[in-house]
């Protein structure tokens, strides 16, 4: 929950503002989060929002809203949002209006096989500043190099279920038998010349059933394994507890 709220903090500094209107100060709370955007129903609204501690939200404003129909993976669009609680609605565990929203990247976390990519090429560099696990999201903020060129970047998120067999893999020396679920996290900037660093936040499609990773609860967490850049470009792992 502590990086739930730090990830909340970095994503919206400042969320109150004070609006005066007539000589009569009122103040609007505005709360800034991630969650998700889910296609709604004549009784939901154009659409509703499920936030990442599982309470659903009926959207006051959802008609004025339009979501783009490429930000959604598995009928939901994953977005931070500022919004404003806006009275109550049966069914709901809040009612609000939404002020602005931002949808971001959604990946699927795959296996590291499956697509015949060789991702151990992929050696550049990045940090992970945050991370934390919700629902069925991985969701990560994360800060890496880039430069003006108009190219694409791409980070992918695998599942390596057969790590000790490749002794070149990048991350090959970094398994311990500490259980831990390892995932290992690439970056592909494309074509260009990185020379400024970039603030994103991303979120990976999380199913250890499609993984075929069995009894997930068993596991202390999940250690997800980068190459930082700093300390010389040298491996690291991130940690999410479960427990």
């Amino acid at each position: 929950m502590k990086r739930l709220i730090a990830f909340a903090t970095m994503i919206l500094a400042a969320a109150t503002l004070n609006i005066s209107c007539e000589g009569v100060e009122n103040k609007v709370e505005y709360l800034a989060e991630l969650a998700s955007i889910v296609d709604g129903t004549p009784e939901t609204g154009n659409f509703y929002v499920i936030f990442d501690n599982g309470q659903k939200a009926f959207v006051t404003n959802s008609n004025q809203i339009t979501i783009p129909q490429q930000a959604y993976t598995d009928g939901e669009a994953r977005a931070i949002i500022q919004y404003s609680i806006d009275g109550s609605r049966t069914g709901f565990d809040k009612c609000i209006k939404i002020a602005d929203l931002f949808p971001i990247v959604t990946e699927r976390v795959t296996i590291k096989t499956e697509k015949g990519i060789d991702y151990d090429v992929m050696k550049s560099s990045f940090n992970i500043k945050n991370a934390y696990i919700a629902r069925d999201y991985i969701n990560l903020n994360l800060e890496y190099m880039y430069s003006e060129n108009p190219t694409s970047h791409n980070f992918h998120l695998v599942y390596n279920d057969t790590p000790k067999l490749n002794e070149d893999g990048l991350f090959y020396g970094n398994y311990m038998n500490d259980g831990y679920l390892y995932l290992e996290l690439f970056y592909d900037p494309g074509r260009e010349v990185s020379i400024e660093t970039y603030e994103t936040f991303i979120s990976f499609k999380f199913d250890p059933e499609k993984l075929h990773i069995d009894n997930i609860d068993d596991y202390l967490g999940i250690k997800i394994l980068y190459r930082s850049f700093n300390e010389k470009n040298q491996n690291y792992d991130y940690v999410i507890n479960f427990k």
